[in-house]
């Protein structure tokens, strides 16, 4: 008789002393919005990575993050293997119109870029549209979108 009320007495502490983990689902989307092709050439130490290079069509989106991670976030990014450790990326509108986005100051600039502090780059994930959606107590997925617009294609111009 002692036995099994240890027994149950253990089972109840195991029971009582499991719970569920917290965890956040992200994902990252490009949405081009123009009326123009894009192509997305992110740089690495002064190289284009080609494997990542993106091409857009106009009302086309692609997903560029997909992943989890431990505890309820509340926008704190995500991580794109499109974008992972690169210093730069160029944007061509039509194979013509080039805007370059930064993550790190360089000493020269191209004609047309954004710094990583503007609302227009696009390595920078507080430019993106965030959205999330609490899907129980212990989960919620988040949406970061990043959409080009005709008004992206007049600044390369």
């Amino acid at each position: 008789m002692i036995k099994v009320y240890y027994l149950k007495l253990i089972l109840l502490v195991l029971l009582c002393s499991c719970f569920k983990e917290e965890e956040t689902i992200y994902e990252a989307n490009l949405m081009n919005s123009s009326t123009h092709n894009i192509k997305i050439h992110p740089y690495k130490e002064g190289y284009v990575v080609t494997k990542n290079v993106i091409k857009l069509e106009p009302n086309e989106s692609i997903q560029i993050a997909y992943g989890h991670q431990r505890g309820i976030s509340n926008g704190g990014g995500f991580s794109s293997e499109y974008f992972y450790d690169v210093d730069s990326a160029v944007v061509v509108f039509d194979d013509v119109y080039k805007v370059s986005h930064y993550t790190t100051t360089p000493d020269t600039y191209s004609s047309k870029y954004y710094k990583y502090s503007t609302q227009r780059n696009l390595l920078n994930y507080h430019t993106y549209e965030y959205e999330y959606e609490d899907i129980s107590k212990h989960s919620r997925h988040q949406t970061y979108t990043y959409k080009f617009t005709d008004s992206d294609y007049d600044f390369a111009k």
